[in-house]
């Protein structure tokens, strides 16, 4: 989603006339310290001075300091930065009564400016260099993860050894099973296993998780939460990840992997009442030299997978052979519904101990000298493995269901295993390139986000219809608006908020990967009272108004 950052504050309290009714806004106390929490700017008429405005001003208050001139901006327009006593003056009344000043053109707060970046503030997000390889920091100029253009939260099933349910960079991005009672020793939901709220100890049913580095290691590099000045970042900032633990048998796995199944099934059956919005799975193991028909119960679970909707990321061997020729479980299994992965490095080459083959594996991803979470709070350099290449190819297919598209997401509900299927040819086909790949894999090239976002754009950008805002849905708890739009087409357009008389508060230029979808803007930072939003591109242009409690 994208989050329009307010680039100006409004006063925290005015009067605001609209339409023939007047709007008495609630004052608020100035709790913020900074140095310019104090500063105003001033626009005067050129015919005026600056010490008539604040003899007035401070005659009011009998304390000729209260307000004070810091500094001119430019004579000839009478531009002058001031600053006032907040012992003295509030700020909302302060700029109420300059605004009611004849001599007054404008008056402002002067707030710090925010540059925007698509870079998160994680600390060691500068070692994740396998984050740029595969064009992230551009397609989070799209979307940082969360929920699809229809607001379901995306889920990826993890199934690895185990993970630190408490490491900090996990929280709020693991999967919680909300139709389960955590503890309570029932099966609230009916599904069969006990206390499943995190999802599923396939060793005992249980929810007890094991604290295993490698699992770890896999869940950050596919959500760790990005931006949170924490750690690492994932692919995704914002994910649901659904824990499958402990499995190390084809028993196991094919357990884990119905786990995941029964959850989207419920979702699709109940239009999302029941379940989990699984649209994706993880599997960083498998057998070397062996082959999928030796193996057909666990290699029929990628169809049946399939079948509802989750498209299935498999780790191929670490070892350099063609797996064509000598085998791999389960990169070998010919299910439409797997995409397979191998490992590249820095060079932007084949690792050297990783498989290929030209059938079997279809891209290749970063996989050396990565860097992770650890258990226990911990962070560093982690073992090299097609392990590691694998999360990020799943991430990457959970981020492209989180842009703005609306056709994507009618798609994965009407026809889930059509869906799954046109994901993997999206990355597939976006994927870069590169020399040792080629001929060695069905792509020839390693994992591109980015690009394969734009392939998305070509194929499913919506019908072209009426520039409109058809709707905004606030929400109060986080003080924010969803405004859902249609566009033409599947170019950039600015979406802009005034306030009730016609202010400019912010803007932003919004990329578009479909022609239909929707924002999600911060409106923390206004007063109450009455707003529009516009979206537009040159002279065309709709807009609603909304209303901040």
């Amino acid at each position: 989603m994208q989050i329009l950052r307010i680039t100006q504050k409004l006063w925290r309290g005015f009067l605001v006339i609209c339409m023939g009714c007047l709007l008495l806004l609630p004052l608020q106390a100035q709790t913020d310290t900074e140095v310019h929490d104090y500063e105003i700017l001033v626009e005067l008429d050129p015919k005026e001075e600056v010490q008539d405005l604040l003899r007035r001003i401070n005659g009011f208050t009998r304390q000729s300091a209260a307000l004070h001139l810091q500094k001119t901006i430019h004579r000839p327009f009478n531009i002058h930065l001031l600053r006032f006593d907040p012992e003295v003056h509030q700020r909302d009344e302060l700029l109420a009564t300059m605004r009611a000043d004849r001599a007054v053109i404008a008056a402002q707060d002067n707030d710090p400016v925010t540059y925007r970046s698509r870079f998160p503030d994680d600390p060691f997000f500068l070692d994740q260099w396998y984050l740029g390889t595969i064009d992230a920091t551009q397609a989070w100029g799209i979307t940082t993860g969360g929920v699809n253009a229809r607001g379901d939260t995306i889920v990826v099933a993890v199934l690895d050894k185990g993970c630190d349910i408490t490491h900090e960079d996990l929280q709020g991005n693991l999967w919680v099973n909300k139709a389960e009672i955590a503890n309570d020793g029932e099966d609230n939901d009916g599904n069969g296993y006990v206390d499943d709220f995190h999802g599923l100890y396939v060793k005992d049913s249980t929810d007890n998780h094991p604290n295993r580095s490698h699992g770890c290691a896999v869940n950050a590099l596919i959500g760790a939460k990005g931006s949170n000045s924490t750690g690492v970042t994932g692919v995704l900032w914002d994910v649901k990840m659904m824990l499958i633990s402990g499995a190390t048998t084809p028993a196991e796995i094919v357990e884990g992997y119905m786990y995941a199944y029964e959850q989207r099934k419920a979702y699709n059956e109940s239009n999302g009442e029941r379940g989990a919005y699984v649209v994706v799975s993880n599997f960083s193991a498998g057998i070397d030299r062996r082959f999928c028909d030796e193996y057909p119960v666990w290699g029929g679970m990628f169809d049946k997978l399939g079948s509802v909707g989750i498209l299935n990321i498999g780790a191929t061997t670490n070892s350099d052979v063609n797996v064509d020729i000598v085998g791999d479980m389960p990169t070998t299994c010919p299910s439409d519904f797997l995409l397979t992965v191998t490992s590249t490095n820095r060079s932007d080459d084949k690792a050297e101990r990783a498989g290929f083959g030209e059938r079997s594996i279809d891209l290749g991803a970063p996989g050396e000298g990565m860097f992770s979470a650890k258990p226990n709070n911990d962070y560093g350099d982690i073992m090299d493995g097609t392990s590691w290449a694998t999360p990020l190819v799943a991430g990457a297919v959970a981020l492209l269901y989180t842009t703005d598209c609306n056709a994507l997401t009618e798609l994965s509900f009407i026809d889930p295993p059509a869906a799954a299927l046109a994901m993997k040819q999206l990355i597939v086909d976006g994927a870069e390139s590169i020399p040792t790949l080629e001929g060695r894999s069905v792509s020839g090239g390693r994992l591109s986000l980015f690009e394969s976002m734009k392939v998305l754009d070509e194929r499913f950008a919506n019908p072209k219809g009426e520039l409109s805002i058809f709707e905004i849905v606030p929400n109060l708890v986080r003080e924010q608006v969803i405004v859902r739009y249609k566009v033409p087409e599947a170019i950039e357009y600015d979406i802009r908020i005034f306030d009730a008389v016609g202010r400019l508060i912010g803007t932003e230029e919004v990329p578009r990967i479909c022609a239909a979808g929707q924002t999600t803007m911060d409106v923390s930072d206004l007063p109450n009272g009455m707003y529009f939003v516009s979206i537009g591109r040159e002279k065309a242009i709709d807009t609603k108004r909304f209303v901040k409690y």
